[in-house]
């Protein structure tokens, strides 16, 4: 395995001008299209790259207790505690009704996981995406709810624009965002 080169784009984003930001901002989203087209497993399993539990934060630190789930119907159901769909906001029905492709996920989109380096002649230029392990097959709108509410808010507070840039670079679900507000704090126990 290879050192990427380059900065971690959480050190550089704060004094990149806005033409280098939009530079950027466009690279990932070529990045995210091209993940995007990844024909997704015939089974609707949401899973690991492996087929196996997620490793997600925002389901629960216990990777055994993070699927994979036969389907989004199961995954809703994780992410409400069992509770009925009914028993939650408007917000949380509409977005839990809709069926979402599965789509390959990087799930722990940020700045900290994300390379450049500064090229004389071009510019600011993303080098690659790291912190791989999340990986797997998700809902269409994870992605964009995970970065939004979850990452935008951790470890790249400093960078207070960065929640503006997210929906240029991976498909913005503002529905799922809100509903995924209104399911937090994230579940605890694991639906048989």
């Amino acid at each position: 395995m290879d050192r990427i080169p380059g900065v971690v784009l959480d050190d550089v984003w704060r004094d990149m001008s806005l033409d280098d930001k939009i530079a950027i901002a466009a690279q990932l989203k070529g990045y995210f299209d091209q993940l995007r087209a990844i024909p997704p497993p015939k089974s609707p399993s949401i899973c690991s790259v492996t087929g196996g539990p997620i490793i997600c934060s925002r389901l629960h630190a216990h990777m055994e207790w993070c699927g994979p789930y036969r389907d989004e119907e199961h995954l809703n159901t994780q992410l409400r505690r069992r509770r009925p769909v009914e028993d939650f906001d408007p917000v949380v029905q509409a977005s839990q009704k809709l069926a979402h492709p599965l789509v390959f996920t990087h799930n722990d989109f940020a700045p900290r996981n994300v390379m450049v380096i500064m090229e004389t002649q071009v510019g600011w230029k993303v080098t690659g995406i790291i912190d791989w392990e999340c990986a797997g097959w998700l809902p269409s709108y994870w992605e964009y709810c995970k970065a939004v509410n979850w990452n935008a808010l951790n470890a790249s507070c400093g960078l207070w624009d960065w929640e503006g840039w997210i929906p240029k670079i991976i498909e913005p679900f503002e529905l799922e965002a809100k509903a995924d507000l209104k399911l937090v704090p994230f579940p605890r126990y694991h639906v048989p």
